[in-house]
This record gives C-alpha cells, sequence and structure tokens, in this order.
C-alpha cells in the first residue's frame, strides 16, 4: 500500500451495511463518511449501536453484507491484508497485550518491521 492519499481522504466509507444472521439483524445500515488527512474522527453510541462492528469492519476483520470501503485507495473488503500496513487495531479485550507496556504492545501489533535498538 502506498502512502498516498487518495484525494485527501484516508478512509472513504460508502453505504456500508452488516446484517447478522437469518433474522436481519443490522449492525450497520448504509454508513457513508470520509475521514480526511489531519481529521480527528470519533464513533459515539450506545451500546449495541454498532461501533464496534463498523470498526472492525473497516480494520479488514469483518466483511460487510454490502457497501465498499476504501483505505488509501485500497479496498479493504477485497484486500483486507493491506489494512495492517496502515493502521493499528487492538480491540475491547487484546488478552494477548495485556502482559507488555503500551510501547512494547505498539512494537509488537503496528511496526514488526523495526529492529530493536
Amino acid at each position: 500500500m502506498t502512502a498516498a492519499i487518495h484525494n485527501g481522504r484516508v478512509y472513504e466509507v460508502e453505504q456500508l451495511t452488516k446484517v447478522y444472521g437469518p433474522s436481519g439483524l443490522r449492525a450497520n445500515d448504509c454508513i457513508s463518511f470520509d475521514i480526511r488527512r489531519g481529521e480527528i474522527f470519533g464513533i459515539v453510541g450506545q451500546n449495541g449501536a454498532g461501533k464496534t462492528t463498523l470498526v472492525r469492519q473497516m480494520a479488514g476483520l469483518l466483511k460487510p453484507t454490502s457497501g465498499r470501503i476504501s483505505l488509501l485507495g485500497t479496498d479493504v473488503v477485497t484486500n483486507p491484508a493491506a489494512v495492517p500496513y496502515a493502521v493499528a487495531y487492538a480491540g475491547q479485550r487484546p488478552a494477548a497485550l495485556r502482559a507488555h507496556t503500551f510501547f512494547e504492545a505498539l512494537y509488537c501489533t503496528h511496526f514488526p518491521h523495526w529492529e530493536r535498538g
């Protein structure tokens, strides 16, 4: 993945929907937004509103039912392996990282190619 910003947008999310199971429970329904370079972006909502589902989709860990997610011009849905080169993600309870300091966890999850100095 290149470091180039696609039209000033880091993330582009278009008509993103996630439907769970045969009951048709919608965690996200036609969400669209852009995140541009330098912006601070937050997701706020009640428990069960779909925040974690949205973030997991943006991290390439959960495939949406429909819609499009682009990170630096790369389609996250068809190329989720590209996401870790640009984004670090630690879920709500990263059990494997509890014994580490913040910097050790950052090193292990986002900068595995760095040499210790």
